[in-house]
């Protein structure tokens, strides 16, 4: 299906190659090309989960990455990071998927805040107690109802959040590797934290 819109909207393009529908089409071209981005990415998730293969790099050069990665996919969004020195020099065999997963807790996050005109995220690493935390904090009108039965608590708890398939991909990712996925209202919008113990990640 990807390849049949690529192949159209690039005749549509040449048929069309100003104006409004002309912009229209260089968008729908864009979303296209992520969503061909991502399937690739879902293979080579699955491909390393087969054979088991993990990258190793360390924990800032993998946070960093991420973000890099993210800002690719939504330059308008204004990312802070914070990792405390001492974490960013952790040597890492990063299990298939973890990228993957904070990539989709990020783009969730920018939707959030662009449901109230915001471009503000805030993207921290901490470590308490044998666990690794990615914290991710966006500035959106806070969780909906269906989402507030699921606060302070693991995902795998309830499937019925209406969190879309991204918050699904991560609770699967963090469950498999020993970790969980939560959920926190906040003053200005939510925070989502991804936990997973520092046995599951260390090289």
């Amino acid at each position: 299906p990807l390849s049949t819109m690529r192949t159209l909207l690039a005749e549509l393009k040449r048929e069309h190659p100003g104006g409004m529908l002309g912009e229209d089409i260089t968008v729908l071209e864009s979303q296209v090309e992520r969503c061909r981005d991502s399937l690739r990415e879902l293979v080579a998730v699955g491909q390393a989960q087969l054979s088991e293969t993990r990258e190793t790099t360390m924990l800032g050069a993998f946070v960093t990455s991420c973000l890099d990665r993210f800002r690719l996919l939504r330059p308008e969004a204004d990312v802070t990071l914070q990792v405390d020195e001492s974490l960013a020099a952790i040597p890492l065999a990063l299990p298939p998927g973890l990228r993957h997963a904070l990539l989709n807790l990020l783009n969730n996050a920018a939707d959030a805040s662009a449901a109230r005109g915001e471009t503000t995220l805030a993207f921290a690493v901490r470590r308490t107690a044998g666990r690794i935390e990615f914290r991710v904090r966006d500035r959106g009108p806070g969780p909906s109802a269906a989402a507030r039965a699921t606060l302070g608590r693991a995902f795998g708890t309830t499937k019925s959040t209406g969190l879309g398939l991204g918050f699904a991909l991560a609770d699967a990712t963090a469950e498999r590797l020993g970790g969980r996925l939560e959920l926190h209202a906040t003053d200005d919008g939510a925070e989502t934290v991804f936990t997973i113990p520092v046995r599951a990640l260390l090289a």
